[in-house]
């Protein structure tokens, strides 16, 4: 079975962007199907005109299609009396749900996309928050197929994936990936659950494929971003992604709407077996910093975290359990020491000093969100310091890392 995974839209105009030609590009590569990967409508987003231009566009790839929902389908303004309805245009113009799941060739398909979260516990507009409900649906969804090879699609990433991205935009946004500052941790226990989980689909980054880290192999799952056609490429370069699969061996590929080519990026033997290709395998108590510079590391070993500190201002909490970053803290002046005491974080800097609850969903700041940030100022940083601990860098394509 081949099928094309279609990143996020978010054109300026389909006429503009050439979406015909692009769709129709696609459609010359022969796929049984297609998959829509949320953030769809363009300047139409969060309009019935963007759901009906997206099916008009989706159906020029000439094969049945599927579509989930990305952060941007489903965010909103708190207590706004005009949240726009998606569920019901979503059915009523798509005739589908924004979840599906379907066997072909001895691989089985799951896909599904953000959900809207509740008024009563708003956090931030662009959250890609995943219900209990859904989260309960893959579940017996897996149950329900033992043993048979599994492909997942979302439309962000999951958690400890190491999927590039620019930082920090989404990252001190708390929105790069599945339930960041909910439950992410539930998403790595799911891959360790269901070793059948082979493979990983997300969209959301707006990168190209030319990274190394564009797929990572991670605990068994190899996880690969999807990038985009239109102008929401950070990087100017245009590619959609091309999975041929059956039960014993998977490929995928990079279509280069740039070029017209399309190349191999790797192979991958199912149901088990290493990947053969172009991929990174992320290494633990590693992140990405993109064009900063670290300037201090410290351990948290009551909270399993440790903080980095970076010279551009910015200080980057690291969950040791997920082996990814949570968010960024502060976005002020550079900090040079820090503490925990009481359930609560203290940081120093030419600010001054000031705290936040350690397990407060507000301690992250977030670039365009509406929750500010519950910190407060302190006469002193209690003691004892948090412990420091050296660190290396190393330089990527896509970035400075942090390695502690």
């Amino acid at each position: 079975m081949r099928i094309a995974f279609i990143g996020d839209l978010q054109y300026a105009t389909a006429k503009e962007e050439k979406l015909d030609e692009k769709m129709r590009a696609v459609g010359a590569l022969r796929p049984d199907f297609a998959v829509m990967m949320g953030d769809f409508g363009g300047s139409h987003m969060h309009s019935v005109g963007g759901y009906r231009e997206t099916k008009q566009y989706m159906d020029m790839i000439g094969c049945p299609w599927g579509a989930i929902l990305g952060n941007h389908d489903v965010e909103y303004a708190p207590f706004d009396p005009d949240v726009f309805d998606f569920e019901t245009v979503f059915v009523r113009e798509f005739g589908r749900e924004p979840y599906f799941t379907f066997l072909r060739d001895g691989v089985l398909y799951i896909a599904f996309g953000s959900d809207r979260r509740p008024a009563e516990d708003f956090r931030t507009h662009n959250a890609v928050f995943i219900s209990d409900g859904r989260y309960d649906w893959v579940r017996r969804t897996l149950d329900a197929h033992p043993g048979v090879p599994t492909v997942m699609v979302t439309h962000a990433p999951a958690p400890g994936s190491g999927l590039r991205r620019v930082m920090p935009l989404h990252a001190a946004a708390t929105d790069t990936y599945l339930d960041q500052t909910f439950k992410a941790e539930r998403w790595l226990a799911l891959q360790r659950d269901y070793p059948q989980i082979k493979m990983w689909f997300s969209a959301h980054l707006h990168m190209s494929h030319d990274y190394d880290a564009a797929v990572t192999h991670v605990g068994g799952v190899l996880h690969v971003s999807c990038g985009v056609m239109t102008v929401c490429a950070r990087d100017d370069v245009h590619h959609t992604r091309i999975l041929d699969a059956d039960g014993s061996a998977a490929t995928v590929y990079t279509f280069d709407h740039d070029t017209g080519e399309l190349s191999v990026d790797l192979t991958l033997d199912l149901p088990g077996g290493a990947p053969r290709g172009r991929f990174k395998v992320p290494s633990g108590r590693e992140m990405l910093l993109g064009d900063d510079l670290p300037a201090h590391v410290w351990r948290c070993g009551t909270l399993s975290r440790h903080y980095i500190a970076t010279r551009g201002g910015l200080l980057w909490e690291y969950l040791d359990g997920i082996c990814e970053f949570g968010g960024a803290i502060a976005l002020e002046t550079p900090v040079t020491r820090a503490a925990y005491a009481g359930g609560r974080l203290f940081f120093e800097g030419a600010h001054g000093v000031f705290s936040v609850d350690a397990e407060s969903s507000g301690r992250y700041e977030r670039i365009g969100g509406c929750t500010p940030r519950d910190d407060r100022r302190e006469d002193a940083l209690p003691l004892p310091e948090m412990e420091e601990v050296p660190f290396t860098t190393r330089d990527s394509k896509e970035g400075l890392y942090v390695i502690f």
